[in-house]
């Protein structure tokens, strides 16, 4: 909730609220309730399980593989973009210094 001062600030009424430990309930019922979270997803998977769904990721070989692709590409890309520079500067006679 909010109201306004007399210098027409907007204030928070129960900013403090969330700080301080006087409020232990929410605390068990959100407890509780990650409880309940845990145990309906741990029924589902084994209820997926025991119906032969498989639960693991069958397309990770080609996720990776796309990946490296990407990142190939990328590279490629920078090099095809830089290698000018570098061409002009070893026709002036300077080294190229690599860290």
């Amino acid at each position: 909730m909010c109201q306004s001062d007399c210098n027409n600030r907007t204030v928070l009424k129960y900013a403090h609220w969330p700080r301080e430990p006087h409020h232990p309930l929410y605390a068990a019922l959100a407890e509780k309730e990650r409880a309940l979270i845990s145990q309906r997803t741990k029924a589902a998977l084994a209820a997926a399980k025991a119906r032969g769904v498989r639960l693991d990721n069958p397309s990770i070989a080609k996720a990776q593989a796309a990946g490296v692709d990407r990142v190939k590409t990328e590279a490629d890309r920078f090099a095809a973009n830089v290698m000018p520079v570098i061409r002009e500067a070893q026709s002036y006679g300077r080294k190229l210094v690599t860290a």
